[in-house]
């Protein structure tokens, strides 16, 4: 190491804020940093070390035909930059947190989930009423098949699923999600009950197939009226939109805000893990834990474990209308 390189304490955001005022950076930074470079500062935060500005490492040849994006250094790094990058967003205000290194984990339901107040308008499936004891409820869901074709056409690929939510691992049948065929763009995705009866769509409020780098929203309709909310009609039936589930961009992450009288107390946080199938969320409301959906001991199905008071038809249709509205996005 040079000796006359200048270290700049990791554990010292005004080093960094001073750093960074050139460039109007007040909060947070962006920059590129090379992926040892990161595992390094990840190290380095957690024993409270210093790093220097400076390393000596060979430089890797870039291309010249390779478009160089020119970005403020990281505390003032001047040193070169790998052609394996990844875009880390640092912020200033403290040093990471060891939750974001485990954000890969679940919760502890026990500890997660707490009681929430029942919604005054009654439950959004009757064949799902929220638990009102202190216990946390319980349902298996199969999983929607996983798709790697990325064509963009609107009838979609393949073939419609069948999505089964049950009371218990081969217990009785609750309700279907009918979803629409993978890759498919404007059309709905229907919710019955075990006898094939209409409960509710889903269904995206795009005009246009959007990219992953938009915001993007997805509708989830039921039979019961609410005041004030828009309407659609199905099968010769009126539905009207109970939820509105936004995906964020370059995200897993999804808010679904509920409609009617009071939707200013509701809003939910899906929080989705990847990595083997099938996926699982973390849903919130509030700063509280609303549901835990964990794989189930099989790895085959979806544990659904919902907190006392939280509707468990709105967290099943939610979850999967973030998975809809995923799959939408416009791939190259």
């Amino acid at each position: 190491m040079h000796a006359s390189a200048r270290k700049v304490p990791l554990n010292c955001p005004a080093h960094l804020h001073a750093s960074h005022r050139a460039y109007g950076h007040a909060r947070e930074v962006e920059a590129f940093v090379d992926v040892n470079v990161l595992v390094w500062l990840l190290r380095a935060s957690r024993i409270g070390t210093s790093l220097p500005c400076r390393r000596p490492v060979h430089k890797v040849p870039r291309p010249s035909a390779m478009p160089v994006k020119r970005t403020p250094p990281l505390g003032h790094w001047t040193g070169p930059r790998c052609s394996t990058q990844v875009l880390l967003k640092c912020s200033l205000l403290e040093d990471p947190s060891a939750e974001a290194l485990r954000s890969g984990k679940l919760p502890n339901p026990d500890e997660f989930l707490k009681v929430h107040a029942p919604r005054p308008g009654g439950p959004f499936l009757p064949c799902m009423p929220p638990c009102l004891s202190k216990s946390s409820s319980k349902y298996w869901v199969t999983p929607w098949s996983c798709c790697l074709s990325q064509i963009n056409r609107d009838e979609g690929v393949g073939a419609s699923e069948t999505i089964a939510v049950r009371d218990g691992p081969g217990g009785a049948l609750l309700l279907k999600l009918e979803l629409c065929p993978h890759r498919s763009f404007g059309k709905l995705s229907f919710i019955r009950d075990c006898n094939g009866e209409l409960l509710g769509a889903m269904g995206t409020l795009e005009k246009h197939r959007p990219m992953e780098s938009q915001r993007s929203s997805y509708a989830i309709y039921g039979k019961q009226q609410l005041s004030g909310c828009q309407a659609i009609s199905v099968e010769g039936e009126m539905l009207y939109q109970w939820a509105t589930v936004s995906r964020s961009p370059f995200t897993y992450n999804a808010k679904m805000r509920l409609e009617g009288h009071s939707k200013s107390d509701h809003a939910w946080t899906l929080s989705m893990r990847t990595g083997l199938p099938p996926p699982r969320w973390v849903v919130s409301n509030k700063k509280r834990g609303a549901a835990v959906v964990p794989r189930s001991v099989d790895k085959k199905l979806h544990e659904y474990l919902i907190a006392p008071g939280v509707d468990p038809g709105l967290v099943v249709c939610g979850t999967f209308a973030q998975l809809l509205a995923q799959d939408e996005l416009l791939l190259d």
